[in-house]
């Protein structure tokens, strides 16, 4: 890493812990039985990050469809299940196997 990646990443992380912090004192003052639906409530995506996240995945496809056009993508993990909160990664399994082997006539171009 640079110095400058290593700068981004600390502040990343600086903002994720006082982000947290600030949810754990707002749990705090809650009666027990409130504290795990505002917890639910506070880490789950918005309607819009849902729907940018849904938005990114069919651009995936639609982009290596173009390279391999029977292509599945199965997405995986916390976004999967709906228990993804902003800061989850997406995880998808891209399956080229019908294109790679059952269609190697195909020429397929470097990605760089």
């Amino acid at each position: 890493m640079t110095g400058f990646e290593e700068i981004e990443w600390y502040e990343i992380m600086l903002r994720r812990i006082s982000r947290h912090k600030l949810l754990l004192q707002k749990l705090l003052k809650l009666p027990a039985e409130q504290q795990l639906q505002t917890f639910i409530e506070e880490l789950s995506l918005s309607e819009a990050d849902k729907e940018l996240r849904s938005s990114s995945l069919a651009n995936l496809e639609t982009f290596i469809r173009n390279v391999f056009p029977s292509c599945v993508l199965v997405p995986f993990g916390s976004y999967f299940t709906g228990l993804s909160s902003p800061d989850s990664s997406i995880d998808v399994y891209v399956d080229v196997y019908e294109d790679m082997v059952l269609n190697s006539k195909l020429e397929y171009p470097v990605i760089t």
